[in-house]
């Protein structure tokens, strides 16, 4: 992120926030992700996130969530946290946050659904935790330059090239390729 703030670099998978769109100019959406909650095994499932008043997300209040450190979440759950609807204890990646969770140290953690799926199984924490089947956030993920970079050319080119893969199939073979064994557990 300091490469992207300083004009020096593209950074590919970049949630857009208000903030950042201030400062950068952002791709088509090329993936969209969905951030999860991982809690431990045999913890109450929130059913629905918002609460009864309408309040988005008023099943995390007080809860004890990891995210990583200098990560942003969307606007939403940036706002969420930055109001306290949930203590945030940062770590600097997630894997440290599954850890913490499978040993009881957090609530739980905010997660893409993929990267739990996977880490799940490579740590070893298929029967210590589990993901909640409703998404906190779905948020699409995108190639930005600093607007300064004077890179928008580029991205209209970036954005022509994803679409002709879209039209002949070779995105979705690579998604899925990328994705491969992370659906089913």
């Amino acid at each position: 992120m300091a490469e992207l703030d300083a004009g020096r670099a593209g950074v590919c998978g970049l949630y857009s926030t208000g903030q950042r769109l201030l400062l950068h100019d952002f791709s088509s959406p090329l993936f969209e992700e969905r951030l999860h909650l991982v809690v431990p095994v045999g913890s109450d499932m929130p059913e629905a996130l918002a609460g009864p008043d309408g309040e988005p997300l008023a099943a995390l209040r007080g809860m004890r969530l990891g995210v990583v450190r200098g990560w942003s979440y969307g606007d939403t759950l940036d706002a969420a946290r930055a109001a306290g609807a949930f203590v945030a204890e940062e770590a600097g990646s997630e894997a440290q946050n599954m850890l913490k969770v499978a040993g009881g140290r957090l609530d739980g953690a905010i997660i893409t659904r993929e990267g739990a799926m996977w880490l799940q199984e490579r740590l070893g924490l298929t029967r210590l935790v589990a993901v909640a089947p409703l998404p906190l956030a779905v948020l699409p993920v995108h190639l930005a330059f600093r607007r300064q970079a004077g890179q928008r050319e580029l991205l209209r080119a970036f954005d022509a090239a994803i679409r002709d893969m879209r039209a002949d199939g070779t995105y979705a073979r690579i998604v899925e390729r990328a994705l491969d064994g992370q659906d089913g557990q």
